[in-house]
C-alpha cells in the first residue's frame, strides 16, 4: 500500500496585540490637514433679533396686580410659604401671576410673587427675605431729639386731662387742638417733622 505524502503543518505565532497609546489614538482620529472643516471658521449662535414692544403696554401695576400680606405664627420659616401651593389656595382663584405677597412674622419678613397659576391653585416664589432684629423699646425714641409731651397742667393730677407736645428748648406748644392721651401727644410729633424747627424760627406749621 502506497504512502500518501503529508503536507507539512506550518507553526503561526500567536497575534499581539497592537497597543495604541492614547495619543495616537488622537492623531489616528484628528482627519487629514488637507480636508478642509465644513463648519464655518465663525459658527456661533444666531442673534435674536429684539422684539419690538409698545410703549402703550406699560401701565400702573395697580390696575393689574394686587398686593397681598399675611401675618405668620410663631416659628413660621420662608421655607414653610415659598413654593407652596397649598397654602395659597383659599385665596387662588383671586391670584394673578405677578400679584406680590408680605410674610410678616415675628423674626424674618419675605416679599414673594406669584409665579404660576392653574386653575384654584398658585404657586409664589420668595424674591427677599429681611430678618427683623431684636430692637429694645429705649433704643426707639417716641419723640424727636428736642421735644417731648406732657400732661397740660403739670401740678394737676386729673388723669382725665389733656397732653401736650412742645419744645423743650423754649417751651413752645406745637399746637392748638386737645390731645388727650400720651399716645396721641407722640404721635403727633411723630407726624408732624415740619414743625419741629429750632427754636427763633418760626413754624412752618402750626397744627
Amino acid at each position: 500500500m502506497d504512502a500518501t505524502p503529508v503536507a507539512p503543518v506550518t507553526t503561526v505565532a500567536p497575534h499581539k496585540a497592537h497597543k495604541t497609546s492614547a495619543a495616537g489614538a488622537r492623531t489616528a482620529a484628528r482627519p487629514p490637514a488637507d480636508r478642509a472643516d465644513p463648519r464655518p471658521a465663525d459658527a456661533g449662535p444666531k442673534e435674536r433679533p429684539p422684539v419690538e414692544i409698545e410703549a402703550a403696554r406699560l401701565q400702573l401695576r395697580e390696575q393689574t396686580n394686587n398686593s397681598w400680606t399675611c401675618p405668620l405664627p410663631r416659628g413660621a420659616l420662608p421655607e414653610d410659604v415659598d413654593m407652596q401651593p397649598a397654602l395659597l389656595l383659599p385665596v387662588a382663584r383671586d391670584l394673578k401671576v405677578g400679584d406680590s405677597i408680605r410674610w410678616i412674622s415675628e423674626t424674618w419678613i419675605a416679599d414673594s410673587i406669584v409665579i404660576a397659576k392653574a386653575g384654584a391653585s398658585a404657586l409664589c416664589r420668595i424674591t427677599l427675605v429681611v430678618e427683623v432684629p431684636k430692637v429694645e423699646a429705649e433704643d426707639m425714641p417716641a419723640v424727636p431729639a428736642g421735644y417731648a409731651v406732657r400732661r397740660a397742667i403739670p401740678t394737676d393730677p386729673e388723669p382725665h386731662q389733656d397732653w401736650v407736645a412742645f419744645r423743650l428748648e423754649d417751651g413752645l406748644i406745637l399746637h392748638g387742638h386737645a390731645i388727650r392721651t400720651k399716645a396721641e401727644a407722640e404721635a403727633f410729633l411723630a407726624s408732624h417733622p415740619a414743625i419741629c424747627q429750632p427754636a427763633g424760627k418760626p413754624l412752618r406749621s402750626m397744627m
